[in-house]
């Protein structure tokens, strides 16, 4: 019995793991959507590193 007990035990926390990992990436997603929907029209990766490089730079 204890050892379905253990498993049981075992189960609970692998899923309570699994819920809040879940949960901090659905937070980073949501953080990045926000932050890419600051972002100006007509963006570019090459377009952001070459405005930051140049802010870097001064």
């Amino acid at each position: 019995m204890d050892q379905i007990d253990d498993q049981a035990q075992w189960c609970t926390l692998l899923e309570a793991t699994a819920v809040r990992k879940r949960d901090q990436w659905q937070d980073m997603v949501d953080q990045l959507g926000q932050a890419l929907a600051r972002l100006p029209p007509g963006w570019t990766p090459e377009r952001v590193r070459a405005e930051v490089e140049s802010k870097l730079l001064v």
